[in-house]
């Protein structure tokens, strides 16, 4: 008989601390993976838009170099044409001899 009261003794004191146990735990197993699920969701969104900054750098330079290049090209073409370029007294000339 005292073995069977000791039994109900040690029921009583874990009942609640085996109740709050397996509750946390069944939490913990539906709550966590939602938590990760997210997280891992937000850090994937940030990577793409890293990527998506990066790459719009990327296009920016290129885009830059080659304005560059077609101002040099033009500021070239002008110069050269400025320097060519008849005077007034010079066409006049020419279309008298003609």
């Amino acid at each position: 008989m005292e073995n069977n009261s000791v039994l109900q003794a040690l029921f009583k004191s874990l009942f609640i601390p085996l109740i709050l146990l397996c509750s946390g735990s069944a939490l913990s197993a539906l709550v966590i993976p939602g938590i990760i699920s997210d997280s891992s969701e937000i850090e994937s969104l940030h990577e793409a838009r890293l990527k998506k900054a990066i790459e719009f750098g990327d296009r920016n330079e290129d885009f830059v170099s080659k304005l560059n290049v077609l101002k040099t090209l033009m500021e070239t073409f002008n110069n050269q044409n400025v320097r060519m370029k008849t005077s007034t007294k010079e066409l006049r000339e020419s279309a008298v001899a003609v």
